[in-house]
């Protein structure tokens, strides 16, 4: 908002690629701020058709637009990003910041994956409190990238597991054929090979399944995976060959398996946060969750918190300091834990994806952290889970 900081834009934009064309900052500084910048990129016409076009997109800001570093970022590295691009009635293409176009940036934040300090399951928890709603994988809705679907993030058939490259185009080229309606009608659209080189395999068309890709249309997942096995190779040839389907009765998944599923599968929950579970157990133990100890807990109080380890340091210049990072369904908690701490506790700390930590609250101008001098384990619930990895660092 001052003409410092937008000569400071400019002087960034002009280290970019020369891919960016046409651009001169504004003269002086009576100069009207008003810009257009027009980019040259190959990007995804989400919504509008499952073909990639190369299209010239406008983009325009002024004085008035407020922009923060990552918007910055997110907004010149459109390509990379493969940020959902939304066309305005009088033409122009405009992306916003994550107050007001969330779902577009943890798309393109999630389509950009490898990279940054969070896990994937981590942006996705942290869209979630940010009031994004995260749609499963669709057979029919999704593209192989993250994708805005109606106000939402729909996610894309990149995080199935197992699936790779080859995959990926496979469903690509057979979404060109328009919908499906059933599990045996996508079968006998795509070609089923021992390797995924010129169709998928039966363990990746059963990974979609158990995926949710066909819950519209399958909604016992148990059940269509069977149906699979036993007719895939039926439905790979003339219908009128293929012979009739028996009728099967399986117990559907409860909600716990589908998230333990979705965390196998996709590495992250589209529904409830794995803690969400463990939270009976909590409460009994007296662990205090994310959003109570931010809201209402004093400086220096006496705390118990625990969840999901989503980042442990181990900074050179940390003086062997620890820095854990808890994740439970509300938020997340940041705990210090000294080198005595540390060393007492060391296995259980590195070992062991849910913890339950003692300490002590601190909360200063703003930041909120627990100095440790207890670890244990959460006790162990009775089905099996699967857990995400965290990030760890040194």
């Amino acid at each position: 908002r001052s003409p410092s900081a937008f000569s400071h834009c400019w002087r960034f934009i002009s280290m970019l690629p020369s891919r960016f064309s046409g651009l001169s900052p504004p003269a002086g500084p009576q100069a009207n701020w008003k810009c257009r910048l027009r980019l040259v990129s190959r990007v995804a016409v989400l919504g509008h058709s499952n073909a990639r076009r190369f299209t010239h997109q406008t983009f325009s800001f002024d004085s008035s637009t407020s922009f923060s570093s990552i918007d910055i970022l997110t907004w010149l590295h459109l390509e990379e990003l493969a940020l959902p691009v939304e066309r305005h009635a009088d033409g122009d293409v405009f992306f916003s910041s994550k107050g007001h176009d969330a779902p577009a940036l943890y798309a393109g934040l999630l389509n950009a994956q490898p990279m940054g300090f969070y896990h994937p399951h981590v942006l996705v928890e942290d869209a979630k409190h940010h009031g994004v709603t995260i749609l499963p994988v669709d057979i029919n809705k999704s593209y192989v990238r993250c994708t805005v679907e109606c106000g939402a993030l729909r996610l894309g058939f990149n995080y199935v597991h197992g699936i790779g490259d080859k995959g990926l185009e496979v469903l690509e080229e057979a979404q060109l054929n328009g919908s499906v309606s059933s599990l045996e009608q996508f079968c006998r659209r795509i070609r089923l090979t021992a390797q995924s080189r010129n169709g998928l395999t039966k363990a990746q068309v059963q990974n979609l399944i158990l995926a949710g890709a066909f819950d519209a249309m399958e909604p016992n997942r148990r059940e269509a995976v069977w149906r699979f096995n036993e007719h895939a190779d039926d439905w790979q040839t003339f219908p009128l060959l293929s012979q009739p389907s028996e009728a099967v009765t399986l117990p559907m998944m409860t909600h716990r398996q589908r998230v333990a599923t979705d965390y196998r599968l996709l590495s992250l929950s589209t529904t409830d946060h794995l803690i969400h579970f463990y939270r009976p157990q909590f409460d009994q133990l007296h662990v205090i969750d994310s959003k109570t100890i931010r809201s209402s807990i004093r400086d220096g109080a006496r705390v118990r918190v625990g969840g999901l380890v989503v980042t442990r340091q181990s900074p050179s210049t940390g003086k062997e300091f620890k820095f854990f990072t808890l994740a439970d369904e509300f938020g997340h908690v940041d705990v210090i834990l000294r080198p005595p701490i540390y060393q007492r506790y060391r296995q259980v700390a590195n070992l062991e994806p849910i913890l339950i930590m003692d300490g002590t609250l601190q909360k200063q101008d703003g930041v909120m952290s627990v100095l440790v001098n207890h670890i244990e384990a959460a006790p162990s619930l009775p089905d099996e889970d699967v857990f995400p990895t965290s990030r760890n660092y040194r």
